[in-house]
């Protein structure tokens, strides 16, 4: 779980009227961090278009928007000085020692790919 995570089912408990208080904690031995990336594709048929999108969806007040809907922290300065209140990421982050610890996950190799879906997929099944 994510502290984006963490700050999503906090909200949806407190929408079904649930008395709890759900955070997100770091473990002490690090967390990875996850980046989402928008790309244009080298035979997309229609890159201009597609730039155009880019530069529409990374405008700060664009980001902003979907950063207070999602509870997820993003990578756009300006964005962040426009945010009503700081996302839970953000305050996780706020921790220099947390700060430290987080690392990049490193690539998967195919049979670990086909291993890791094949868990989630036995995991989001109940069996």
């Amino acid at each position: 779980m994510t502290a984006g995570d963490a700050a999503q089912t906090a909200a949806r408990a407190r929408a079904a009227g649930e008395e709890t208080e759900i955070v997100f904690v770091a473990p002490r031995e690090g967390a990875p961090v996850v980046v989402d990336a928008l790309a244009i594709l080298k035979d997309a048929p229609h890159p201009a278009e597609a730039a155009a999108f880019v530069d529409f969806a990374l405008r700060p007040e664009h980001v902003a928007r979907a950063s207070a809907r999602t509870r997820y922290a993003n990578a756009v300065p300006a964005a962040r000085a426009l945010a009503r209140s700081e996302t839970a990421q953000e305050r996780a982050s706020a921790d220099p020692a947390a700060t430290a610890k987080l690392f990049a996950p490193a690539p998967m190799d195919a049979a670990t790919q086909a291993l890791t879906a094949r868990e989630w997929a036995r995991a989001k099944s109940g069996k």
